[in-house]
């Protein structure tokens, strides 16, 4: 019988590199996508098993029911990085219910193996706890959540926390996106004074450390519960100001930015979290000057 995992997320960004990759292994994979998402898979719809997620909690211990999955890749989720009240019942549903109904659809099937993700915003100034924002406490209040299923069963859990993500193909405006287009159609940006800290993580790396953690799981030398930090390293860590430089000397001209045009937001990251170990067997291998010399040539391709 052939290895299966349930992956929610995989209209996303993240979630669909990770699918392909799983796919690349061999692996059976199921997906979770809302209701009319599922155009978003593309190539993926007929390579995999997609099921629409209702919002019920029956339909989901149903599905785990039916399809006995070994292990949850749960990358599913709703970033705000500032939110309105208008979100809450949106981000709750998605970052805490969803989580909560896929612990007891994984336990009563008897699934093996919960991969979660969470992010470095859980911990603001590197505190144990301290929310960055709405967002990072509702990925707190999963965990926890996670937690009591773990203690409660013979299940087995990963939370990966993961830094800045980038990757051509992406759809999100990510910093290092605008950085590429501005790079390419010289439009001035107007950035903050440019002095904090980033951890920027190749999409390729960021899968790795999914497919290594699912090794690492099936490996059996695992306790209940872990968590990583999915990060470049703190010796790669860069500041904005330093970032842009780094695209100037990609480009061989100067970048369009003022620097200092906009204030911190509230709550800014000064300086990522790193009270963390990465996963075993894994370590973020693509150099950022590689990765922005892929995120200009794609924007190069869409500009000029």
């Amino acid at each position: 019988m052939s290895e299966r995992w349930l992956i929610t997320g995989a209209t996303g960004f993240i979630g669909s590199h990770l699918a392909r990759a799983l796919l690349a292994e061999g692996v059976k994979v199921h997906l979770l996508i809302l209701p009319d998402t599922r155009h978003l898979l593309g190539d993926l719809a007929p390579q995999c098993a997609v099921h629409e997620y209702d919002g019920k909690t029956e339909s989901v211990i149903g599905l785990f029911d039916n399809i006995r999955p070994l292990g949850v890749f749960h990358l599913a989720s709703v970033f705000l990085a500032s939110h309105e009240t208008k979100d809450i019942a949106n981000m709750v549903a998605s970052n805490i219910l969803l989580g909560t109904q896929l612990c007891e659809g994984a336990v009563k099937s008897g699934t093996s193996y919960f991969v979660n993700t969470g992010t470095n915003w859980q911990h603001y100034n590197d505190a144990v706890y301290d929310p960055v924002c709405l967002y990072a406490a509702t990925k707190q209040a999963f965990e926890d959540i996670l937690k009591f299923y773990l203690g409660t069963s013979p299940m087995q859990s990963v939370t990966l926390k993961l830094f800045d993500t980038y990757g051509t193909g992406d759809p999100r405006k990510k910093l290092i996106n605008i950085l590429a287009e501005a790079a390419v159609t010289q439009k001035t940006i107007s950035m903050s004074p440019g002095e904090q800290l980033l951890d920027i993580v190749h999409i390729n790396d960021v899968v790795g450390a999914f497919i290594s953690t699912r090794k690492y799981l099936l490996s059996g030398n695992i306790g209940s519960y872990n968590e990583y930090g999915v990060s470049m390293g703190m010796g790669n860590r860069i500041s904005l100001r330093d970032l842009v430089k780094r695209f100037e000397t990609v480009i061989g001209c100067g970048m369009p930015v003022e620097f200092g045009g906009r204030s911190y937001r509230p709550r800014e990251v000064m300086s990522p979290w790193t009270q963390f170990s990465t996963p075993p067997g894994w370590a973020a291998r693509v150099p950022l000057d590689e990765g922005i010399r892929e995120m200009v040539k794609e924007a190069r391709e869409k500009y000029q």
